[in-house]
């Protein structure tokens, strides 16, 4: 792709942190990921009038400028984000504030619209996608691309499947064609497919594929439609991260096994308590039982004292009255 094959002064001004910043090799796939989208869109840019929908910091614009772009126009609804862009701009490139769902542009005003990570923001999908068709022309393509609803669960977000984005598009686009793209140490964009090669890396670095293993659906599902131009081939573009990335990942998962372990060890003490206090539970009931039964022989033995005593009067009343009369009749 002319102007993008050598990306590194792009990638500059956006993933310039040292490697001891706080966060910086977390947040260094995450880049990575959304640079490889627009350098995979970039590649149908030369020539063109671009929008970026949602281009927050402004880094995609500076791609399709160097790609060739005639004019880069990207607006985002965040302030802040718009204020960043402005700070990137070039002699070709623009950034303003404006809204998916009401864009302040007239119809027909753009040969490519680039749309990553924005619709699953909007309450109100279909005016969003209908917004995008009205200023994309006759002849012109979106390239947009949303979270996949099997592979992430995004809060505030709602993800869509492919399907999904497919029947919206199909609804407003002539022609749509679907691409996944895959998330390992680094990113990979290639033609939709529902049983993708895995990936992984051993210790010394070394990225394998298998195809034989079938994968989860895509990561990111992105799609290339136009209201009735032939769609580009757009070629699989990968994308590795810095090494510095297998360093992380696997103190994450070290510092998860560490968390999965007090995990556990707090799950067996749980039981141990959970465990001790029915014991106590059932010794309570037990005493609570006891000391019913106690009451009730306390009552009985009340009663069997006042028994004894008026027995006792009785008896001594007798006993009294023969003594009286052995007196008067001694003999």
């Amino acid at each position: 792709m002319q102007g993008t094959s050598s990306p590194s002064s792009l990638e500059l001004g956006r993933l310039d942190g040292r490697p001891d910043d706080p966060g910086r090799e977390r947040d260094e796939l995450i880049e990575t990921e959304d640079l490889a989208r627009y350098l995979w869109a970039a590649r149908i840019a030369k020539g063109r009038e671009v929008l970026d929908a949602g281009c927050g910091g402004g880094y995609g614009l500076g791609v399709f400028a160097e790609a060739g772009a005639s004019r880069v126009l990207g607006f985002d609804l965040d302030p802040r984000a718009v204020e960043r862009a402005a700070s990137r701009s070039s002699e070709v490139t623009e950034a303003l504030l404006a809204d998916v769902t009401d864009l302040p542009f007239a119809s027909g005003s753009f040969d490519l619209i680039t749309c990553f990570e924005v619709v699953e923001l909007v309450a109100d999908r279909s005016r969003a996608l209908d917004e995008l068709r009205r200023v994309l022309r006759s002849d012109g393509h979106l390239v947009i691309g949303v979270r996949n609803e099997a592979t992430n669960e995004l809060g505030d977000r709602r993800p869509l499947s492919n399907g999904e984005l497919s029947r919206l598009l199909d609804e407003r686009f002539e022609r749509v064609e679907l691409y996944g793209q895959y998330e390992w140490l680094g990113t990979v964009i290639q033609p939709f497919q529902r049983n993708a090669p895995q990936a992984w890396a051993d210790l010394d670095n070394t990225t394998h594929r298998d195809s034989s293993l079938a994968s989860a659906d895509a990561d990111f599902v992105l799609a290339v439609a136009s209201p009735t131009s032939e769609l580009p081939v757009l070629a699989t573009l990968s994308m590795l991260s810095s090494p510095l990335q297998r360093r992380w990942w696997n103190e994450q998962l070290a510092d998860l096994q560490a968390r999965n372990e007090q995990l556990a060890v707090a799950a067996r003490r749980v039981e141990e308590v959970e465990r001790l206090v029915e014991s106590l539970t059932e010794r309570l009931e037990h005493a609570e039982l006891a000391h019913g039964q106690i009451a009730d022989l306390q009552g009985h033995l009340r009663e069997a004292e006042d028994i004894i005593r008026t027995f006792e009067s009785s008896l001594l009343g007798r006993v009294g009255r023969l003594l009286y009369h052995l007196r008067i009749n001694p003999h």
